[in-house]
């Protein structure tokens, strides 16, 4: 259940990534991570959730992710590994607003997901929620490796035929961002169409409090920086006055729509889009320091089917200049 802060005009909104152990949940959320900007997330967190350890942190889409003027913050959460106390997935689900369930599509490890889906539905029920009844996309993970199954097969294997899949690598980033804007779009969707009350809070609430979720909490919201100037020029975000062309090529404008094309904005580092030779270049991890004036900067580099990770070494010189 999304809260509302109304000191601040924002909506509290919590996605989980939940799946079995292994299959990519903590690789998922870092990648997020290093691919938002710097303007629109938090702090990458780490806390104890009983015996096992919770990985968080949230971003805020740009304005068209606004819902009657209020701002939305999305929480994104994860258990990574294999838990100690199964308990912790029920504390972690309490007002959920979204699920996106990573499945491992590597053939030995159907049986793992199907039960860790049984078990998810299960915790749900407890809280009078369904697979269903939520936003929820299944992610698809590890279709890169060699023994991965189709995805009819995992369809088949987790027997929910209704449930989307996207095919995805946590490692290489396909389809990571993909099931996440679904999800962050329908949630959207929900909250525009739930007719929620928003403005003054009621004189008796102390408009100075921060709204916070019981459990787990909800970390410290960090405020947006504002967005650059000429944000409009390298992202895919329409301004709001004057609208990008690239949006207009989705086809009819929608609020789900905006939604997606907002979220998009949020993403920095893209891969390069493939030339002629069938050559892409992204980012798999954040630039580092190294000695007193190094960078090392984790790059992917694919050619058609293959890939190769490489560090590029960049040496900041005084004058400005950069050496590689």
């Amino acid at each position: 259940m999304a809260l509302i802060n109304h000191a601040k005009k924002e909506i509290n909104a919590k996605i989980v990534y939940a799946g079995p152990g292994a299959a990519g949940k903590e690789t998922t959320l870092q990648f997020i991570y290093n691919r938002l900007k710097a303007e629109f997330r938090g702090p990458l967190k780490t806390a104890r959730l009983q015996d096992d350890t919770m990985l968080f942190f949230d971003f805020m889409p740009p304005a068209e992710g606004s819902v009657q003027g209020y701002n939305v913050r999305f929480h994104l959460y994860t258990l990574p590994g294999e838990l100690t106390d199964p308990l912790s997935w029920k504390m972690l689900l309490k007002g959920v607003d979204g699920i996106v369930f990573v499945a491992d599509l590597t053939a030995s490890r159907l049986g793992q997901d199907r039960a860790s889906l049984d078990q998810l539905q299960e915790l749900l029920a407890e809280y009078g929620k369904g697979l269903t009844a939520l936003p929820l996309v299944v992610q698809a993970n590890k279709r890169d490796s060699a023994e991965a199954v189709a995805l009819d097969e995992l369809r088949q294997t987790l027997g929910r035929a209704a449930l989307p899949l996207v095919p995805a690598s946590a490692v290489s980033g396909e389809g990571v961002l993909e099931s996440l804007f679904q999800v962050v779009k329908t949630v959207l969707k929900e909250l525009r169409e739930s007719g929620l009350t928003l403005g003054t809070p009621p004189e008796q609430v102390d408009s100075s409090t921060e709204t916070v979720r019981a459990e787990p909490p909800v970390p410290a919201a960090s405020e947006p920086e504002p967005v650059p100037a000429d944000l409009a020029s390298t992202a895919t975000t329409p301004d709001p006055v004057v609208q990008s062309p690239a949006v207009e090529t989705l086809g009819e404008r929608s609020p789900s729509l905006d939604a997606l094309s907002a979220a998009a904005a949020l993403v920095v580092g893209k891969p390069s889009e493939p030339v002629d030779s069938g050559i892409s270049v992204s980012f798999t991890g954040l630039p580092a320091l190294k000695g007193g004036s190094g960078v090392v900067i984790p790059l992917l580099v694919t050619a058609g089917e293959l890939e190769k990770r490489v560090t590029l070494t960049l040496l900041l010189t005084g004058d400005g200049a950069v050496e590689s």
